[in-house]
């Protein structure tokens, strides 16, 4: 029999030998009744050798030896099932008493009030939820085993108490700890690299948490006194925050800073040695009012230059779309709604935005991206207008005929083929607009072309008035 390790292996041990012992022994004796009964039959017709005997012999007396072995085997796993009831017992005692320990030691920070033990008191606290972790295991463990043993569970009911305990002993000091380093970092560090949101919403959740502590420390004078000096700490720190929103705000350009430097009467302009600090010794309190007018003005600019940059933005993904053209080893464009429409419509944002009391400052910003507009309508114009009169004339002077009736329009049109394969063969290699617009000579080129165009089709007009009707 296989010896338990464990009081799950003993117990499924016991319930199998209680359960099956007598089921299957029953079953057993029967059919060694009904071998017996076969030996007998053989033994009134065969010959049996002595090793045929012995064997027979063996299982005809099993019933009868099996049994003390089954009473054995109970006596010992009942001798170890009682052992093990010890065990857990002790177990229990010895976890309870660990527990109304840990709970002692949770109790002790109710006199912890010490602001600069903070890192101490931060790790003491962690090693205690390291070690609730570990007990909460332990239970488990030992209720799994009373289960098991048909023991009633032992409820540890000191070991909630210590947890419910921990809780706010451990928020209070982690969120001194968190204010207390980014108090240091907030002051010292380098302010262009300080993010207002962040900080806003940091202060703002450990504020939260401070002043519900301040009220779960009511009756506990020590905690509560930390609380309500981090809090007040907090407070002052949160008059700081709208200075620190306005001079972090994106929008804020070289001309912003020199507003505000005029303003205040020194210069503001951060550099990588500008820390929170150097702004608040220059007592700035009182401008804060005008700061915050040009820290808007600044953030609509920045807001009206990201649209600016969204338009053109959206230009990056648009392509000039084309397919081949019959047998002519060259290709012509194929309408584009999509590019027409978000032309026409991004012309009208320009004209809008040229408008707006905004537009003084981004003049130049606003003249580059209407610049991109007008070269996109002018090329993609110029460049319908080539291909319309390609493929009116193609046909016509890939005759010979035509050739030999008109030598110089032919030149003309085989230079304005020329250009077309050529354009068409880059933009089947860069098809992207904003690339391909700004191919060398592009436009010039295709203003050639649809010149050499007018001057063909003048002297085919001319020359179909001249021939009778």
């Amino acid at each position: 029999m296989k010896v338990p390790s464990t009081t799950e292996e003993l117990c499924e041990l016991i319930n199998y030998l209680d359960k099956n012992s007598a089921d299957e022994t029953t079953g057993l004796k029967e059919e060694i009744y009904r071998g017996i009964k076969r030996i007998n039959f053989l033994l009134n017709y065969a010959q049996l050798t002595e090793e045929d005997i012995k064997l027979n012999s063996v299982t005809m007396t099993w019933p009868e030896r099996i049994g003390p072995i089954f009473d054995l085997s109970k006596k010992r796993l009942v001798q170890k099932k009682t052992k093990a009831q010890e065990e857990v017992k002790i177990k229990s005692q010895n976890l309870e008493a660990e527990v109304e320990s840990l709970l002692d030691i949770v109790y002790k920070f109710q006199d912890c009030g010490i602001l600069s033990e903070t890192n101490e008191y931060v790790k003491k606290l962690r090693s205690i939820e390291i070690k609730i972790d570990e007990l909460s295991f332990k239970i488990k463990e030992i209720n799994k085993e009373e289960e098991l043993l048909e023991f009633d569970l032992s409820p540890f009911g000191k070991f909630e108490e210590a947890k419910e305990a921990l809780g706010p002993f451990k928020l209070l000091w982690d969120s001194v700890s968190t204010f207390q380093n980014e108090y240091n970092r907030w002051m010292t560090s380098a302010f262009i690299e300080l993010d207002a949101h962040q900080i806003d919403d940091q202060v703002g959740n450990l504020y939260k948490s401070i002043l519900k502590l301040t009220k779960t420390f009511k009756d506990l004078a020590v905690p509560r006194k930390v609380s309500e000096q981090i809090k007040n700490k907090i407070e002052k720190f949160k008059a700081y925050i709208p200075l620190i929103t306005i001079l972090r705000s994106p929008g804020l350009k070289n001309r912003h800073w020199k507003e505000m430097s005029d303003v205040a009467g020194v210069d503001m302009t951060p550099d990588e040695e500008t820390t929170l600090s150097t702004y608040l010794e220059m007592d700035l309190s009182a401008h804060i009012p005008k700061f915050e007018e040009i820290s808007e003005v600044a953030m609509k600019e920045f807001n009206f230059e990201k649209t600016l940059a969204n338009m053109m933005e959206e230009w990056k993904n648009m392509t000039f779309n084309h397919m081949p053209y019959r047998d002519s080893g060259t290709f012509t464009l194929t309408a584009q709604e999509d590019l027409q429409a978000l032309m026409n419509d991004q012309i009208i944002k320009i004209q809008t935005l040229k408008n707006s009391p905004l537009a003084r400052n981004l003049e130049d910003l606003i003249a580059e991206s209407e610049q991109t507009l007008m070269n996109i309508k002018e090329t993609w114009n110029e460049w319908l207008k080539v291909q319309s009169g390609w493929l009116r004339l193609e046909p016509i002077f890939s005759s010979e005929e035509t050739s030999q009736q008109m030598p110089l329009e032919s030149r003309n049109f085989k230079q304005v083929d020329k250009i077309w394969r050529e354009i068409m063969t880059q933009c089947l290699e860069t098809p992207e607009i904003l690339i391909m617009i700004k191919t060398p000579n592009l436009l010039e080129k295709l203003k050639e072309c649809n010149s050499l165009i007018e001057e063909i089709q003048k002297v085919r007009n001319e020359q179909n008035h001249e021939t009778p009707q």
